[in-house]
């Protein structure tokens, strides 16, 4: 009896994570949301100079970045002091500011009247660590 009951609990469960999952499948394919996703994506930001000794494990990202119809949104996860915000593509630097960038301090760049292309942002700390990241509108 007990190899009965598990062998109907494990079907039980592969029918309910099949319906589960398959709820989640239609939701996704929805055209509100597959609209949303395919208009705002994560920009990758990573250390590219690091001035700290080497590490065991990867340090946390210090930025989270967004690109959202013709806006650039910055997010400082981390406090990295006066940091200054260079956005270039292969002919011009387009924007530069320098902001005090504390953890949780947000930061909007508009995007709109830029050309079509690849595109750098860079974010140098006052001490020299620089983080980079690349998009394309």
């Amino acid at each position: 009896m007990k190899k009965f009951n598990a062998i109907f609990f494990m079907s039980l469960c592969t029918v309910c994570c099949t319906q589960a999952m398959g709820n989640n499948v239609w939701a996704a394919a929805d055209s509100t949301t597959s609209a949303a996703a395919s208009i705002e994506r994560e920009i990758r930001i990573i250390a590219t100079t690091v001035n700290t000794p080497l590490l065991r494990s990867a340090p946390a990202p210090a930025v989270s970045a967004w690109l959202s119809d013709a806006q650039l949104d910055l997010t400082f996860l981390s406090y990295l002091g006066m940091v200054t915000i260079t956005v270039a593509n292969e002919q011009e630097t387009v924007y530069t500011a320098t902001v005090a960038a504390d953890d949780g301090t947000e930061w909007a760049i508009t995007t709109q009247g830029w050309s079509a292309g690849d595109y750098t942002i860079t974010i140098v700390r006052s001490n020299g660590q620089s983080f980079t990241g690349e998009f394309e509108l």
